[in-house]
């Protein structure tokens, strides 16, 4: 759902949990209107000897009543969750370490209009060490997303966890370009609860940072394979220091940053390392 923290809203969110048995059903629905509206982006311009000086859409830095993420929509949500252990809370923050059914799951999607235009986002212009807005907003737009979560614990050595996520959502930032429609499948091996093989592959999907959805930076295809093992209490691989192995692969293409760390062109890059994390 498209929550948002900052002000400038009137806001309806309502939802419903339906409980039959091992089944959870929740639907939910939201409204959002703007207090004040987003400014447009004009161009300044003279008709005969008047001069119209044009409109910047706001910027937070200026405008506390900034149209962003608190734009006006229309959305609805709804899930299936089957969990036959309510012991371990499947939407617990620790719910991957946590969950102990043979099989547990969350399916569900949600879709969202957008019937307005936003104001414009700010990104960090190194070059001036200041906060700079983009041209101009996000357009008005509908966008959705289908996903699920998937639990299987064969026997008590073998976890695995599965994500899987389809959909056509906007960027946060930089209005150019198309909202991408990507596929993303992400999953994880947990064996004897301290070797983790972990692996995704991507479509048409921003990187794995913030600021690739900032700027709208996506990729063909990314491909990633992790293998770490815990080396100290293994309660989780957030907590514990672990070492590992990781190999990142994608592709390139007039949406991606063809020219990192070289001179040239690429159609891909491959990235491969051990690494060391440690947790005190």
């Amino acid at each position: 759902m498209p929550y948002s923290a900052l002000g400038n809203k009137l806001e309806v969110d309502a939802g419903l949990l339906i409980p039959l048995g091992n089944v959870w059903l929740l639907p939910r629905a939201l409204y959002r209107e703007n207090l004040l509206d987003a400014t447009p982006s004009l161009e300044p311009g003279i008709d005969g000897v008047d001069l119209f000086p044009g409109l910047s859409p706001r910027n937070r830095d200026r405008d506390p009543f900034a149209v962003l993420d608190n734009r006006q929509a229309l959305a609805g949500e709804f899930f299936i969750t089957y969990d036959p252990t309510p012991a371990s809370f499947f939407y617990a923050w620790d719910s991957d370490r946590k969950e102990d059914a043979g099989f547990a799951c969350s399916i569900g999607g949600n879709f969202t209009r957008y019937e307005t235009d936003t104001d414009a986002s700010l990104f960090f212009y190194q070059a001036g060490n200041t906060n700079a807005p983009f041209g101009s907003g996000m357009p008005a737009e509908d966008v959705w997303l289908a996903k699920g979560r998937f639990v299987f614990n064969p026997n008590l050595d073998l976890k695995i966890i599965a994500n899987v996520e389809v959909g056509k959502q906007q960027a946060s930032g930089n209005p150019d370009g198309d909202s991408p429609q990507f596929v993303s499948v992400a999953t994880d091996f947990i064996m004897h609860k301290k070797h983790y093989i972990s692996a995704y592959a991507k479509k048409d999907a921003w990187g794995p940072l913030d600021w690739y959805r900032q700027f709208n930076i996506t990729f063909p295809y990314q491909f990633m394979l992790d293998y770490s093992v815990l080396i100290d209490n293994f309660l989780s691989k957030t907590n514990s220091s672990r070492l590992g192995f990781r190999s990142l692969l994608r592709t390139l293409d007039e949406n991606s940053p063809t020219n990192e760390g070289v001179s040239a062109l690429n159609d891909y890059e491959f990235q491969s390392g051990f690494y060391f994390s440690y947790e005190f």
